[in-house]
């Protein structure tokens, strides 16, 4: 029989190499803080300070096994202030699925920004980390003119859902009670005035257009055509007019 002494030796040491283990693990993944500021303007012709709207700063895990696996993501808040500068400290954290760590994409913060008045949702993709500099909040066209192509005929019951944004917030409308023939093009059904676009990439310099419409057949139910986005990728700097064509 081994003394009492060489036991409790043998039977501490896998505990004393669990946690090395563990040790080595957590300063493998150890969290790592980056600094965000920047100042957020209206538009390139409405440089005007963007106050008190807050800004949600985002990236979302990674999964590094032979499938894709998202882990939980990093979050950090903050606000602008009456200059629209803002500043935070956004920490990039890691979670772990199975047992196996699976650390975030350090290349994909994303920030999105929401206000109640007017009721708008912005979205910015594949921000720098780091001094953000200035950047604008949209890209503002003074005339958006809807045009639609039509497979399909469209009769006054029918309803068409147009989906926007202007410089006062989403907007909404239906419009009904006008036919338009199947095969017919260039068929003008509104127009837009104040147009903003909502979402924006750093890393191709891009804005991209969110404006759609969907017909329905009235009392139906359901959607009967969709006829999508409008333009999207359209570069910097606001523009007096646009002419999206929906098909």
């Amino acid at each position: 029989m081994l003394p009492m002494s060489k036991v409790n030796t043998r039977l501490l040491f896998p505990c004393y190499l669990l946690v090395f283990l563990l040790s080595a693990s957590c300063r493998k993944y150890k969290e790592t803080v980056y600094h965000i500021q920047g100042r957020l303007l209206f538009s390139n012709t409405d440089p005007t300070p963007v106050t008190g709207y807050t800004l949600e700063f985002r990236q979302l895990g990674a999964g590094t096994g032979p499938l894709p696996v998202f882990a939980s993501s990093s979050t950090a808040t903050t606000r602008t202030d009456a200059q629209g500068n803002f500043k935070c400290d956004f920490t990039e954290g890691s979670t772990k699925l199975m047992g196996r760590p699976q650390g975030p994409n350090p290349n994909s913060v994303d920030l999105q920004i929401r206000n109640n008045s007017p009721r708008t949702f912005y979205e910015f993709r594949n921000i720098p980390l780091g001094n953000m500099g200035d950047f604008y909040l949209f890209k503002k066209i003074d005339t958006v003119v809807l045009v639609i192509d039509t497979k399909y005929e469209i009769v006054p019951t029918d309803s068409l859902d147009i989906n926007y944004n202007t410089v006062n917030g989403t907007q909404h409308k239906i419009k009904k009670g006008f036919s338009v023939p199947a095969g017919s093009s260039d068929v003008i059904i509104d127009t837009i005035y104040d147009a903003v676009t909502n979402q924006y990439d750093f890393k191709t310099k891009k804005y991209v257009s969110t404006i759609y419409i969907i017909q329905t057949a009235t009392g139906s139910g359901s959607q009967k055509i969709g006829f999508g986005h409008g333009i999207q990728e359209v570069d910097a700097g606001d523009e007096k007019k646009w002419i999206l064509n929906f098909r």
